[in-house]
């Protein structure tokens, strides 16, 4: 399974921080399983896991993420 990471900002107002309180932060993750079972996605930080949800084999999806923290994220 590939797993890419890619963050981005949405905000209302203009450019700025995606952590700071104005914009609120998203994270895009996209998965690729290239293999042919179903696998479940989590992310995983010092704040605790969460669970995104399934994907089949040979499958791609994207997960779209408030990630509105500056902590890390597995």
């Amino acid at each position: 399974m590939l797993l890419l990471v890619a963050p981005s900002a949405c905000s209302t107002r203009g450019s700025g921080s995606p952590f700071t309180g104005t914009t609120k932060a998203l994270i895009v993750i996209e998965v690729d399983n290239q293999g042919f079972n179903q696998s479940t996605v989590w992310i995983l930080s010092s704040s605790g896991e969460r669970r995104l949800g399934t994907i089949n084999g040979k499958v791609q999806r994207s997960f779209t993420v408030r990630w509105p923290r500056s902590d890390d994220l597995r």
